[in-house]
């Protein structure tokens, strides 16, 4: 609730504020009046002028050169010092949002920070880009009265920060100041002084959460029942700029160099988001060459956050990135690369065959498989080279193209077998034709096998044997062998009727359709027959014998006839078909597959599916078999820079297919929060034990512990939540707040009627709050959507999809829909014993919903309390 003197002071009766927003205003006056008075292009064209006196220089006399020439080095060195002071377009209505003054050496200087930069020392406004102007940093790394030494262009300077206040332009008025002193805000009534204050890494403001006192609950039991906190509680109004807000460890972090990896774990509130988004500004700013808008992608969990964020950027002076999440990224490039897999992903997938599929070890027996496909290939060729004396050699060209994917491998020995580059210090040129075939002749089967990640794919979740194995060494007793057999005998199932090699080289696609069609129709009548000659049921069995890994029939035993009793290159041949650049679908023209539909999909295998799972499994396959994913014109899709939020809900597997489009010197922001996983089971226990998987030991993780979203109630009722789970220092609140309440019906209807009246009175006091009421399913908030909405709740909407208005009103969703966001005030509707029984799932979903609050947080239950909700919440 609003302290009862939170409708501020006087201003005639508040000497402190009248002078700080006196002050404000006159230095806003100067500054808005100066750039009135600036022509809309008021910087020099220095190349321009250089041009003209460099065409002087060539008609000019001897006598008149050394002039000419000593103007063009003053140019140069002007251009060059302008250069260093990048200006851009000020807006009068929103120039600044800090302010700093700096006392050095007896002098002083005012410094105003803002978006773009406008220096006019004469008149005495000096605004510089919080992303660029090196005096930034003090404003970021010192609070008022700090004393300050920082290093500029070799140069130290030293000095004391006499002023640093946040401020809130709006039209070109000043509408809100946070100063040491206080916060000062204006309304109808004029200027007021705020209650609550601006915060400080210092006494009770600013401390490490804990549950409420006996005394404290006594008291907040005497306002029971209201929700609101009042529109001043609130501070809506006028909020100040994002890059006004970050503290000195976002804004380390926000800076660091371009290249190298930035993991950041931090609490729901904690400026994550922020971060990433703000680094990606700064890094724009800094090299606008490299991190171009097209060169950056920002992947996040759900399709609301990417909403918001593509919102958010124009306004850091990053347009045109690519915002997505990454069910639809993974999904289109999976499309796009492996056209030939059942485009439908399962919703069915038990939860055995999920976790599998995720696990970490998957990503080791990915790399020891390929690994050891590349050792065969290698020794097969080198033999052979022996026969035909050139071992030496290629084993040099072999070696020169270690890093690369096998395929790739193979491409370069086949180039420079052919005398087309030079590797290892040698050359194929003088081979001949013959030495030539014979290695192109050995490089074939293993070039198919590089390009067929489907049937890799295919033979990876269903051999048992391998699975059991990788278990054994990677995972000791997380997996039964039921599990292992479950898991296998579902994957089997669903590959046994349509799995075949995705695509050829050019070549042996051209090699197929020349060779003789009579040789061809022998064979396919040969493989039938022998099809006909096995019953299905037996050829199923055979294939699950081999997957089980049973003794007598191995698949190296079965060969390629295991899927349909077809060789691998009859599969292969068979199912080549060219692929188009195209992202989502395949041009017209060309031959017609009479036994496909419209859609393309083989009319046997228009039900058939694979798992979400597999589409990270099929991409990871495909990048270390064949190289890196595509982009445009074919070219490598790699990223110069790229934000992964909410990591915790990916798989390590999910991330290394991400980090393989990361540039090369891996310039990379993932944020994450352990506390906030929805994902149980998808093998992201901790970031030390991800990082270690993903090969970057040497990572090191940046907390963040301050909450600047949550009230210091909200916080500590989140995280008594979390029990065990916690971690082991607690978080920094910034604020207090209303106090968490716990409000107990015997039926959703009392709930509803108690709900509905709360939210018209909070409607009608508050017409610019917005509500979530949280339930745990979509069923669950279906009900109490036909409850409320009966009620006349006004401005009530259903959130099904994400599709979230951020606008003022009460939205009624599931909490897996919230993830990433926050509302004003939060209502977590039956959170009982059969909803949110004691699991570590109920706790991290629970923590989830109870941090999206911003201000205000209510806990209704129609039955048995959740047993995970605190005893003292109960008990009162």
């Amino acid at each position: 609730m609003t302290d009862p003197d939170s409708k501020g002071t006087s201003p005639a009766a508040d000497k402190e504020l009248r002078a700080i927003v006196a002050e404000e205003e006159k230095i806003l006056k100067r500054c808005v009046e100066n750039l009135a008075a600036v022509p809309e292009v008021y910087r020099t064209d220095y190349d321009r002028e250089m041009v003209e006196l460099r065409d002087l220089i060539g008609d000019a006399r001897n006598e008149d050169l050394p002039a000419l020439m000593a103007e063009m080095e003053r140019l140069r060195g002007v251009a060059s010092r302008r250069a260093e002071v990048p200006i851009g377009k000020i807006d009068p209505n929103n120039p600044y949002f800090g302010h700093m003054r700096l006392a050095e050496g007896g002098r002083s200087r005012d410094v105003l920070i803002g978006n773009s930069t406008y220096v006019d020392t004469e008149r005495g406004v000096r605004i510089v880009d919080w992303r660029d102007a090196p005096v930034s940093r003090i404003y970021y790394r010192y609070q008022e009265g700090d004393e300050y030494e920082e290093e500029f262009g070799g140069k130290t300077l030293e000095g004391t920060v006499a002023i640093r206040r946040a401020v809130v332009i709006r039209g070109g008025a000043l509408k809100r100041v946070v100063a040491p002193q206080g916060v000062f805000y204006q309304n109808k009534e004029g200027w007021q002084r705020a209650t609550v204050h601006a915060a400080k890494l210092q006494g009770g403001q600013l401390s490490a959460v804990r549950p409420p006192t006996e005394d404290e609950r006594r008291e907040a039991a005497k306002s029971k029942g209201r929700l609101g906190v009042g529109a001043e509680g609130r501070e809506d109004k006028h909020l100040p700029e994002i890059p006004s807000l970050i503290d000195p460890r976002q804004f380390e972090l926000i800076t660091r160099p371009h290249s190298g990896l930035a993991v950041i774990q931090g609490g729901a509130g904690s400026g994550k988001t922020t971060i990433g988004l703000h680094r990606m500004a700064y890094l724009a700013f800094n090299n606008p060459k490299r991190f171009s808008p097209e060169q950056m992608m920002v992947v996040v969990f759900n399709r609301a956050l990417a909403r918001y964020i593509v919102r958010v950027l124009p306004g850091l002076g990053v347009e045109g990135v690519h915002v997505t999440t990454y069910v639809e990224w993974v999904h289109k490039q999976r499309r796009k690369h492996l056209s030939r897999v059942p485009e439908e992903i399962r919703d069915d997938t038990p939860a055995v065959v999920s976790r599998v599929k995720k696990h970490p070890m998957m990503l080791k027996l990915i790399d020891e498989r390929i690994a050891d496909e590349e050792l065969k290939a290698r020794d097969a060729l080198l033999e052979t080279a022996r026969r035909n004396n050139i071992e030496e050699r290629v084993a040099k060209a072999w070696k020169a193209l270690e890093g690369n994917a096998l395929s790739r491998r193979l491409t370069g020995l086949g180039q420079w077998a052919r005398g087309e580059r030079d590797l290892g210090g040698t050359s194929g040129a003088d081979l001949g034709v013959r030495l030539q075939m014979d290695l192109q002749k050995a490089m074939d089967p293993w070039m198919r096998r590089a390009r067929d990640v489907v049937w890799d794919w295919a033979e990876l979740v269903t051999d048992y044997k391998a699975l059991k194995s990788a278990a054994e060494r990677w995972a000791p007793g997380e997996f039964t062998e039921a599990d292992l057999a479950t898991a296998v005998r579902w994957s089997t199932e669903r590959c046994t009727r349509w799995v075949v090699a995705d695509t050829v080289s050019e070549e042996d696609e051209e090699r197929e359709r020349g060779g003789d069609r009579a040789e061809r129709r022998n064979r396919r009548k040969g493989t039938k027959d022998r099809a006909e000659r096995t019953a299905p049921s037996e050829r199923v069995e055979v294939k699950e014998r081999a997957r089980f890994g049973d003794e007598e029939t191995e698949p190296e035993d079965l060969g390629w006839e295991a899927a349909g009793d077809q060789t691998r290159e009859e599969s292969t041949a068979r199912a080549a078909r060219r692929e188009d650049d195209d992202d989502d679908h395949r041009g017209g023209g060309g031959e017609v597959d009479m036994g496909r539909g419209a859609d393309g999909v083989r009319e046997d295998q228009a039900d058939d599916a694979i798992d979400p799972e597999d589409e990270a499994l099929l991409l990871r396959l495909y990048q270390v078999k064949r190289g890196p994913l595509r982009g445009p014109s074919k070219q490598p899709l790699k990223y110069e820079h790229l934000f992964v939020d909410e990591a915790q809900d990916l798989s390590p597997m999910e991330l290394s297919v991400l980090l393989g489009v990361a540039s090369d010197d891996l310039s990379v922001t993932l944020a994450g929060d352990t506390a906030q996983r929805l994902h149980m089971d998808n093998g992201f226990t901790d970031w030390s034990s991800v990082l270690n998987e993903l090969g970057l030991q040497g990572v090191a993780v940046e907390p963040l512990r301050i909450g600047y979203r949550s009230t210091l109630e909200v916080l500590a009722f989140a995280r008594d939540i979390l029990g065990h789970l916690a971690e082991p220092e607690a978080p920094l609140a910034t604020r207090h707040g209303a106090p968490v309440e716990f409000h107990g019906f015997n039926e959703v209807g009392a709930a509803v009627a108690f709900l509905s009246e709360a939210l018209r009175e909070l409607s009608m006091n508050e017409p610019r709050a917005n509500v979530a009421v949280i339930a745990r399913n979509p069923e669950r908030a279906d009900i109490y959507f036909d409850g409320l909405f009966k009620a006349e709740v006004p401005r009530l909407a259903r959130v099904a999809d994400q599709d979230f208005a951020f606008r003022p009103g009460v939205e009624v969703t599931d909490i897996r829909q919230v993830k990433g966001l926050e509302f004003d005030y939060v209502i977590l509707v039956d959170v009982t014993l059969s909803q949110y029984p004691a699991d570590d799932e109920s706790r991290h979903l629970l923590h989830i919903g109870a941090t999206r609050a911003a201000h205000q947080l209510w806990i209704v239950s129609t039955g048995i309390p959740s047993p995970i909700l605190p005893r003292y919440m109960i008990e009162d």
